[in-house]
């Protein structure tokens, strides 16, 4: 009788352990991924805004289109209610796919090379993106760098940094030719406002010297 009773318990153990890995299948919106936007005795303003943020990253995750380029579409969702649809090789996310991290509340979209995303989109969820090459999460090579509030910067970076030439573009259409270094601008710049290009000098971020250079704009000058 004990050892029927183990070997049952054992069996529901298993159960419970599969139930919380990978689970793939054919593509299809995934029906149980329920988010609760109302509000209870256990929730607070805060709770709720944050439910709210959820389900708007989330409703962005289910309306992003992936290339027709793949053959084969899996759905895999997490034990921590995180989601993956795309290209599948075994358990893992291998190909192009996208993957909704329900802790993080942003978005991975690309291609995807052992569970890394190696280049493609990440969209964070204070509305910001950074698009280009990654290796082990961190953004290596050309990137494009959209924040919050709708500064555009292009630039190489290594490990994570900006490092060495960058274009940034500013919603009012004003832009800033610099270069970086270890993550902050540093050296000669050029800063173009209202047509009127400007000399700046930067060191460690800080705006060291302007001076009105030209009228018009600059010929050939490209970000590489």
């Amino acid at each position: 009788i004990f050892f029927f009773f183990f070997i049952i318990l054992l069996t529901t153990f298993y159960h419970t352990i599969g139930n919380s890995s990978d689970k793939t299948s054919s593509y299809q919106r995934i029906p149980n991924y329920d988010i609760d936007l109302e509000l209870s005795e256990n929730k607070n303003e805060t709770d709720l805004k944050n439910k709210e943020l959820e389900h708007t990253m989330y409703e962005k995750f289910d309306k992003l289109s992936l290339t027709n380029n793949i053959k084969v579409k899996n759905a895999a969702e997490y034990f921590d209610k995180s989601i993956y649809i795309g290209e599948m090789k075994d358990t893992h996310r291998n190909g192009i796919g996208k993957y909704f991290n329900r802790q993080e509340c942003s978005i991975y979209a690309g291609e995807w090379v052992c569970n890394f995303l190696v280049k493609g989109t990440i969209y964070f969820k204070d509305g910001s993106s950074i698009e280009g090459t990654f290796e082990f999460k961190k953004s290596e090579g050309f990137m494009k760098h959209t924040s919050s509030n709708g500064i555009i910067t292009q630039c190489n970076y290594v490990k994570d940094k900006k490092q060495g030439h960058a274009s940034i573009e500013y919603p009012n259409g004003d832009i800033l030719l610099c270069q970086f270094t270890n993550d902050k601008k540093f050296g000669a710049a050029l800063y173009k406002t209202d047509n009127v290009w400007f000399d700046q000098y930067y060191i460690n971020d800080a705006l060291i010297y302007q001076h009105k250079k030209y009228n018009a704009d600059i010929p050939h000058i490209k970000v590489d």
